[in-house]
This record gives C-alpha cells, structure tokens and sequence, in this order.
C-alpha cells in the first residue's frame, strides 16, 4: 500500500491562532508551526514548531485551545520566541487557567543565550523559570522548564499564561543632579542603559518621604531616604530589567531654620503684644472679670482694647492646691473690633482665683478674680474681722471687778469702834 500521507501541521500566526477541542479523559497534542522571517535568497519562511501536550484529567470538561505566537518573524527566526495559550470550556466559554496535572509545551532548540521566561501582563515583565533536572514538575513549583538531550526545551506548568525565550537586557541604572532634597524640593530621573524599545517606568519604595511622577519628577514631602528607581519593559525580543534603587536625603534643615526664625518672630510679636497689653493696663483700659452665675452659667467678660482686635484668647483660673498652683483653662473668646468679648462658663470659678488672658503661649492679662467692680473686694476683707466682735466680750472681766470693791469698805466701818472706846476713857 502506498505510504500514508504526511500530517499537515497548521502555521499559527499573531492574527490566526490555531484551534483545538480537548476531551477530559484523552491526552491530547497540538502541535503547530509559527513563521518566522524569510531568509536572504529564500522565498519560503522559516518555521519553528511547537507541541502542547494536554494530560488525560488534566481537565473535567471539554476544553477549547488557543495557541499562538504574540512576537514578530524576525524574533522567532532568532531564537526568542513567545507562545501564548488560553484554555476555556468549550460549552459556556468560562476560562480555564489552573491545572492540577502540569501541561507540556515543547519547542526547538532556542538561541544560546535565551532565557525561558513566562509573563502575566502582557509581554510587559517576564520572570525566569526555574529549570529542573527530570520531565517532571515538582510539587512546590507551579512552573519549570527542562532542557531535552538536543538542547529542545520543554515547558511544564501548572497554569497558562504567554510563555517564550527572552534576550538578557543591558542593565539600566538611574541617576540624579543632587543626593540631597530640601523639604518641598524637587528633582528629575534620569535612566542610562538598557536595550530595546520598552517604557521606563518610576516607582518609589517610601511614598511617605518622596513621590515620583511617570516621567520621573520627584517631589520631597518629608525628612528621612528616599528609594527611588527605574523599570524598563521588555519589548521585541528583550526582557525588562530594573535599576538599583537610588538613595536621596530629604533634609528638613531650610524648614527647622524657617521654623524657628517664625517662632522667634511669632514670640516678639506676643511679647509686643504683651507689652502694648501691660501699657493699656496701665492706662486702665485692660480688664477682665466675671459676672454672677446665673442658672449654673458664670459669665465671663474680657476688654483687651482695640489692639487685640480679631484675636482669639483663652482665659485660664489660678489656684494653689496643696500649696501648688493649678492653672485650669475656662474658655476661650475672639475679641470684637474693640478688644472685647465675653463668654460663659459652667466653672466655678473661687473669690480666690486668678484670672489670666492667653494669647498663644504668652499670659497678656491678669486680674484677681472679683465681682463686676473688683476694687472694694480688698476693702471687704478687713472690714469682717473677728476680734472686732470679741472686743465687748473681753469687756465683761472689767464689770466683774467693780463688785469687790464695796465688800472691801467694810473694815472701814469696824474701825470706827475702837474710837468709841477711846472716848469713855478719856471720860474717866
């Protein structure tokens, strides 16, 4: 009989895939070829063919293949092809990805320095697949790639994705004008290095410190090292590679000096203010002082004068417990055009407190704390004395000593008998 005739292989290209249905309990093989470049004096392209191998329960149902090349002629010719596959069901075309049976996917013999490589994304990052020793998958890997007696390589996986030979890139590094940023400081990126085509991509590893933008503009947002660096993407037959991340100190000394030239500056105003405040004193035109508490409430009155206009103050009470004194803040007012306000507090305040005004850290006022008129309030307390009380009790011993002063008359009387007795003998 005449010998049978050849099986045609299918050439799958970017635009027509090749197609298969798969059966659950059946191994299954599609093989295809993929066209690579014509060569020089040749009108036939070249081919490298591939080989997928779908186990028996590698799947439970009947299962739609997609198989095909997602690079260029001139890179398959070369040595670096990509095969991407996709597996669904081939009744409700839910897509399949995971497998507990590894696949196969067999190739030519690549180019020498090709690195098997498989990529999620798209094509855009490739991670290198870790070659094992026999034509079986470990347990704890979810791909590999064996390397077959004529240098062909086989692909084993556990799930689908684009998988393919990729060319070591030239390392990228990345680089800057300045080590140093101040706070709110910025700088640019800039990349040397890397083959190929791809985009360079920025990225930061403190965002807290710094931010880069995609075209690589950084921007200091607080003190500490900033990590910056660069990706370029793969593209042709080239894998993507990073650079180092690159160290910058972001600085905080220009704002630490331009902090504490605006607190020296905010202290002499308060002491300014402090100053025009003790002269409005003075001239009696600072007061502060509290009203009678009415239904619980004690109101509180502050006249700072029109220097203090628009300002927010806080009005603290002074006492001494246990011989310490305890500030303890009331409440708080912003002052009318005039330098007046006034507000309500549920505090009692004590006859012996001292009322003080705070204008930022600085006490700009103080007065002892009094009714409405805080004058007679001094006068007051010497005016209640006790011992003024007491004085007509202490009298009392004074009356006591005028009664033994008729008893101690009557020797008087006893006296005057002898005399009567003197008379008679002179008789005689």
């Amino acid at each position: 009989p005449p010998p049978a005739p050849p099986i045609e292989i299918p050439t799958a290209t970017q635009t027509t895939p090749v197609t298969t249905v798969s059966i659950p309990t059946e191994q299954t093989k599609i093989t295809l070829n993929v066209e690579g470049a014509t060569p020089l004096g040749n009108s036939t392209p070249s081919t490298s063919t591939f080989v997928l191998t779908v186990p028996p329960k590698a799947t439970t149902v009947d299962t739609t293949w997609v198989v095909k090349p997602t690079v260029n002629a001139e890179a398959i010719s070369s040595g670096y092809p990509t095969i991407q596959i996709t597996a669904t069901n081939t009744v409700t075309g839910a897509e399949t990805k995971n497998f507990v049976i590894p696949l196969e996917l067999h190739m030519a013999k690549p180019a020498t320095d090709g690195i098997p490589s498989f990529s999620t994304d798209g094509g855009l990052t490739w991670t290198q697949m870790t070659r094992v020793l026999t034509k079986s998958l470990p347990a704890n890997l979810q791909e590999g790639y064996f390397v077959n007696d004529d240098g062909s390589i086989t692909f084993l996986t556990r799930h689908l994705t684009e998988f393919g030979i990729r060319k070591p890139t030239q390392q990228i590094a990345v680089a800057t004008d300045t080590a140093i940023l101040q706070l709110g400081e910025t700088t640019f990126l800039v990349v040397t290095g890397g083959t190929g085509t791809g985009k360079i991509a920025y990225h930061t590893s403190t965002p807290l410190t710094c931010a880069v933008s995609d075209t690589g503009f950084v921007v200091a947002l607080a003190a500490g090292d900033c990590l910056v660096s660069a990706t370029k993407f793969a593209s042709d037959i080239y894998l993507d590679t990073s650079a180092t991340p690159l160290k910058i100190t972001i600085s905080d000394s220009d704002a630490k000096a331009a902090a504490a030239a605006a607190a020296a500056q905010a202290q002499q105003e308060a002491l300014d203010r402090a100053n025009a405040a003790a002269a409005a004193a003075a001239a009696g035109n600072l007061k502060i002082w509290t009203g009678a508490r009415i239904k619980g409430y004690t109101p509180v009155r502050v006249n700072l004068g029109a220097a203090y206009a628009g300002q927010s103050v806080i009005v603290a009470i002074q006492v001494k417990v246990s011989g310490k004194v305890k500030s303890t803040d009331i409440g708080g007012v912003i002052l009318s055009s005039k330098g007046f306000g006034v507000f309500t507090t549920k505090i009692v305040i004590p006859k012996t407190a001292l009322l003080t005004v705070r204008l930022a850290p600085v006490i700009i006022a103080q007065t002892q704390q009094a009714t409405p008129k805080p004058a007679p309030t001094p006068t007051k307390k010497p005016v209640v004395k006790k011992p003024v009380v007491k004085k007509p009790v202490v009298k009392k011993p004074v009356v006591t000593k005028v009664t033994p002063k008729p008893v101690v008359k009557k020797p008087v009387v006893t006296k005057a008998t002898p005399k009567a007795s003197a008379t008679k003998t002179t008789s005689i």
